[in-house]
């Protein structure tokens, strides 16, 4: 059973996640402040997974942040998460390239996967 955080705002999304790793421990943050609390909260018990949404302000309210902002603090703690496999599943493929630029500097296990594509494929960890 591994640790996993997911960092999403759609509801939708969340749903599907939590049926298809529900023999996992997840943990869920909807927005940039609530990922960074949950990472400073764990830090001490660092996370095997993080899934990680570039667009994470569904209501435009420019309060929430985005997954850029997220990164920063992954690599921020990449001493804590240097074990951690960061999963980026957003379907904005600028938003999920700056991303991967980000978190692959300090040299973390990062790969891009299109949601649809872990949705449709039903995407099994390499445990």
């Amino acid at each position: 059973m591994k640790s996993i955080l997911i960092v999403e705002d759609e509801t939708e999304i969340i749903e599907q996640f939590k049926i298809n790793l529900d023999e996992h421990n997840l943990y869920f943050a909807q927005t940039a402040p609530e990922a960074n609390n949950v990472l400073f909260d764990f830090q001490e018990s660092p996370f095997d997974y993080i899934f990680l949404d570039h667009d994470l302000d569904i209501n435009n309210t420019g309060k929430n942040g985005e997954g850029i902002d997220v990164a920063n603090i992954i690599i921020r703690l990449s001493d804590f998460y240097n074990d951690t496999t960061v999963v980026i599943h957003s379907m904005n493929p600028v938003g999920a390239d700056n991303m991967f630029k980000v978190i692959d500097r300090v040299k973390m296990r990062v790969i891009k996967l299109p949601y649809s594509w872990i949705v449709w494929n039903k995407w099994e960890f390499n445990l």
